[in-house]
């Protein structure tokens, strides 16, 4: 990612409609397979978003990797220093040594993301699980993704080839942030259309708005486990070594 993608996202506030609701999420699957005690690593660590959530619901084995010296950085003014600095295709764990792997919103910025994910697969022990979040559908393109520098967004199909060929079982996938999908569209076109300058989309944002999107998105992700939308902004999958 870009420098300022960083900085942005170490500016954005911890209860942002965006992170509440995948938190929500993520906590959901992690209060049902791990404990306090698991060894947990969040791959792409960026800001340390994921690393306050895990602190804050005391968990105490985690640690972050990211490739990136300032997202290092920031996560060390943080008060992190269990972060890491790696390639995300060569991970620095030994075989089977980790309890439970976030990769959210990550393996879209890695040009061989199959690589990526057998490494996944790798560090993780047997019968343990890895959550896997990506953007869906290249046609929602958009100036966030440049900034971040994605190599692609994904579609449910070829995401969970992805993840079949690697050998992972899926327990659950399905696309969410279904319920603002259209709305989203509609802004992206608009800013488009009137060439609004925003730094990324979080900018385009108030107290007010924040407060109702947190209600809706988090609404969102866990009906979206339920009913299985065929569409999304982005996609989720829970698996199994």
């Amino acid at each position: 990612m870009k420098k300022k993608a960083f900085n942005i996202a170490n500016e954005t506030d911890y209860d942002f409609w965006w992170y509440n609701g995948r938190r929500s999420l993520f906590l959901n699957f992690l209060k049902k397979y791990t404990f306090s005690n698991s060894k947990i690593v969040d791959l792409g660590c960026s800001a340390g978003i994921n690393l306050k959530m895990l602190k804050k619901n005391g968990y105490k084995k985690f640690i972050g990797v990211d490739n990136n010296l300032t997202a290092i950085s920031l996560c060390k003014k943080e008060g992190f220093t269990n972060v890491k600095r790696a390639d995300l295709c060569n991970l620095p764990f030994k075989n089977s040594s980790i309890d439970f792997v976030l990769a959210t919103d990550v393996i879209e910025h890695i040009k061989d993301d199959f690589k990526a994910v057998s490494e996944i697969k790798r560090i993780l022990a047997s019968g343990n699980r890895a959550i896997i979040t990506v953007p869906a559908f290249n046609f929602l393109w958009s100036r966030d993704d440049d900034i971040a520098q994605h190599k692609r967004r994904y579609t449910k199909k070829v995401l969970l080839n992805l993840l079949q060929k690697n050998g992972f079982k899926i327990e659950e996938i399905f696309y969410f942030n279904y319920i603002l999908f259209i709305p989203i569209i509609i802004t992206r076109i608009i800013l488009k259309i009137l060439r609004v300058r925003y730094r990324i989309g979080n900018d385009v944002n108030s107290n007010f708005v924040n407060s109702i999107l947190k209600k809706i998105f988090t609404f969102d992700v866990f009906s979206s486990r339920i009913i299985k939308p065929f569409f999304g902004v982005s996609i989720c999958a829970l698996v199994k070594k």
